[in-house]
């Protein structure tokens, strides 16, 4: 080969391989972007939906304690619990 024709091989080559790695790091980095995006999206909606939460359980809690108060005054609730031995026995403790 001349040498006049191997170097405009190398210099296609070379432009080639730049191609090629500068294609490789474009999908990369649309990957990682896309990577980022999905988790900032997870973020988000956990951020959105703590103060919702939040508020369900200050709201709920209050009236659920009321509500077994009021039952376990009343005598609707028992405070003893039943046990079964393995040799069949029941015992209820206080």
């Amino acid at each position: 080969m001349p040498k006049r024709r191997m170097r405009v091989v190398v210099i296609i080559q070379k432009h080639v391989r730049k191609w090629l790695v500068q294609r490789a790091s474009l999908k990369f980095l649309a990957v990682t972007t896309s990577i980022q995006c999905c988790w900032r999206k997870v973020l988000a909606i956990r951020e959105f939906q703590r103060p919702k939460q939040e508020a369900n359980t200050v709201a709920t809690d209050p009236i659920q304690d009321l509500r077994a108060n009021l039952l376990k005054r009343e005598g609707m609730i028992r405070s003893s619990l039943v046990i079964r031995t393995k040799q069949g026995q029941i015992r209820i403790l206080a």
